[in-house]
């Protein structure tokens, strides 16, 4: 086992760890890649109201001064 694999195993462990005792929950699956999490499925009007707090926060953001 190289090094890497190592490593991500070490994570595992501690993500799992932590989040049963933090969250308590246990994890089915660990995903170690971005790549690997899958692109979330939104409800339109969900996803409206995201753009919608995305958009006014710029605009609140603009009003600030720096």
């Amino acid at each position: 086992m190289d090094d890497a694999s190592k490593d991500l195993e070490i994570l595992k462990v501690n993500f799992s760890y932590y989040t049963a005792r933090f969250d308590k929950v246990s994890l089915d699956k660990f995903i170690g890649r971005v790549a690997d999490i899958p692109d979330p499925q939104l409800d339109p009007a969900v996803k409206e109201a995201f753009d919608v707090a995305t958009y006014m926060h710029f605009i609140l953001l603009r009003r600030l001064p720096q």
